[in-house]
């Protein structure tokens, strides 16, 4: 998890994509691993994909996740 967050840092999108994957592919119940994948989906305009990360990461308690829903997943 730590590594993806580096690695958006870098602008090595994919590489934190890659990263996170793995992360919730270990801990599918992370709610940072969903709501860091969400923020890179909106960035590549992947907002269907985004969604559906911003509701699992608001279900298992990230509240700010419901801001971004709010903006984008009407």
């Amino acid at each position: 998890f730590n590594r993806a967050l580096a690695k958006n840092r870098i602008n090595d999108k994919q590489g934190a994509l890659d990263d996170l994957n793995k992360t919730i592919q270990i801990h599918p119940n992370m709610p940072d691993a969903y709501y860091w994948r969400a923020v890179i989906l909106l960035e590549d305009n992947n907002v269907e994909l985004a969604c559906e990360d911003l509701q699992k990461a608001s279900q298992l308690g990230i509240p700010h996740a419901d801001v971004l829903m709010k903006q984008y997943c009407l």
